[in-house]
């Protein structure tokens, strides 16, 4: 029966991690776990990226947001949630922590043109340092983190003169 329970709770953290994999998931101690009869319950909590608790949101523009330790920023394409990038664009937009920690920024979605469409991520203040990501915005699925060995991330946005997509969605 122990090897049985063991193994179902096996198998319900490996799905839960599943579903949560740009979240931390935890089982609070031995009370996480609940057994009644041949019914397992598991309590688990999760924390990580949740664009639902933002306390602020950002659309890209050539500009540099402070963010403030431990707080979530939201960060959308120009179009922002709900609307599609434009055409021609270019920008540059950098994140600097207020406190000098590292900045992560996690994709949770990439829609783009999938020829023309790019997203690039740098390590600092601008586009001269490390490029942590170059790539077309389409390639872009969720959970993709980037993080700063600083206290700068920047992300450069370009579109070409043609089609126009949702963009994305990504916590910083």
């Amino acid at each position: 029966m122990l090897k049985r329970i063991f193994l179902l709770i096996s198998v319900l953290l490996i799905s839960t991690t599943a579903i949560f994999a740009q979240c931390s998931v935890g089982i609070a101690g031995p009370t996480g776990i609940v057994c009644t009869g041949d019914n397992v319950t598991l309590v688990a909590s999760t924390s990580g990226p949740d664009p639902g608790n933002c306390t602020q949101s950002v659309n890209i523009s050539n500009t540099t947001t402070t963010v403030t330790c431990g707080s979530s920023i939201c960060f959308y394409d120009s179009g922002g949630p709900n609307g599609n990038y434009g055409t021609s664009e270019s920008y540059i937009h950098t994140f600097t922590s207020s406190n000098g920690s590292p900045v992560t920024i996690t994709f949770l979605s990439g829609n783009g043109e999938s020829c023309c469409d790019y997203i690039y991520v740098y390590d600092g203040a601008g586009t001269g340092g490390t490029q942590l990501h170059y790539g077309l915005l389409s390639t872009v699925n969720g959970n993709v983190s980037y993080t700063s060995t600083g206290n700068s991330l920047t992300v450069k946005f370009t579109s070409d003169g043609s089609v126009c997509y949702a963009g994305w969605e990504a916590v910083i």
